[in-house]
């Protein structure tokens, strides 16, 4: 189950990330792939999931 509570800058400052992952697509029209979504791991918390609207954060 995801949780959808909104995670805040300050729960994340101080927080030891164990892990980051990264999703990227290929859109047919671009030469190479774009990051759709970031997920951070910290410690205690769960992953956080940052998604972009377009091929940055």
């Amino acid at each position: 189950m995801i949780d959808e509570e909104p995670v805040t800058i300050a729960d994340l400052v101080g927080t030891r990330l164990t892990r980051v992952t990264a999703a990227r697509h290929q859109q047919q029209s671009a030469t190479a792939p774009q990051l759709s979504h970031l997920r951070l791991h910290p410690e205690h918390l769960g992953p956080v999931l940052f998604r972009t609207p377009g091929d940055g954060l």
